[in-house]
């Protein structure tokens, strides 16, 4: 957190005023006192990130965690960032799309403008 106040130039008056949370309780966060959640949340959204928890691998199913090592290897990943990359895609954190509203309800190529066929896509 304070790296990433660092990077963007922002004061902790500028963080207490955009998050609420009080500029001697951040201060105090170096050297003293554990932030709550309630807390973390509200300054990293102040700094524009998201708080999200992921899974570590062991308590996926074993299915699960087989499918997703095959991507981290196919893509040169480790599991946490293969874990960490879906969680991004599914929540829609890093690219401003919101998540699919129910499972399994993605939208089919006729109402996103996609090629139906390989054909069409020039395959």
């Amino acid at each position: 957190m304070f790296a990433e106040m660092q990077r963007q130039n922002i004061t902790y008056d500028r963080v207490e005023d955009r998050s609420g949370v009080l500029r001697s309780t951040l201060k105090a966060w170096r050297h003293k006192n554990a932030p709550g959640l309630t807390s973390i949340e509200a300054v990293l959204g102040s700094l524009g990130w998201d708080f999200v928890p992921i899974p570590r691998a062991e308590v996926l199913p074993e299915a699960m965690r087989a499918d997703l090592a095959a991507v981290a290897e196919r893509h040169g990943q480790s599991m946490p960032k293969t874990i960490e990359g879906l969680i991004s895609v599914i929540t829609g954190i890093h690219d401003g799309v919101p998540p699919p509203e129910a499972e399994g309800e993605l939208p089919d190529a006729a109402e996103t403008g996609e090629p139906t066929s390989d054909v069409a896509r020039g395959e």
